[in-house]
């Protein structure tokens, strides 16, 4: 998972996102981490227009293509598949939740 945030771009109010980071991320190893492959280089920074991505986000997958060509020649090279992501989802985080020990609700109903 990989946050994005909108930023106003300019004074005509057009939006982009910007890919940000979680602040978990400070408490795990380094490589279980953001960006890890080829597609969103960790070190460049990555603004894309708003209207680019669904809602439901996005899965970008770089794979090997092959082919053969009519001279009998195969043809190998990276290519890149790009998907709907699964849809709107929690990323696990919660805000402004109140949670009630067990105990305290035991005394609550009595």
């Amino acid at each position: 998972f990989i946050p994005f945030v909108p930023e106003r771009q300019s004074a005509d109010g057009s939006m982009r996102l910007r890919r940000a980071r979680m602040i978990e991320w400070d408490q795990l190893p380094r490589d279980l981490v953001g960006a890890q492959g080829r597609i969103l280089v960790p070190e460049r920074a990555l603004r894309v227009f708003e209207e680019t991505l669904p809602r439901g986000g996005a899965q970008v997958r770089r794979r090997v293509e092959m082919a053969r060509g009519s001279d009998g020649l195969l043809y190998v090279w990276a290519g890149r598949q790009k998907r709907h992501g699964r849809g709107e989802r929690s990323a696990g985080r919660r805000t402004d939740a109140l949670e009630v020990p067990l105990e305290s609700a035991a005394q609550i109903e009595s």
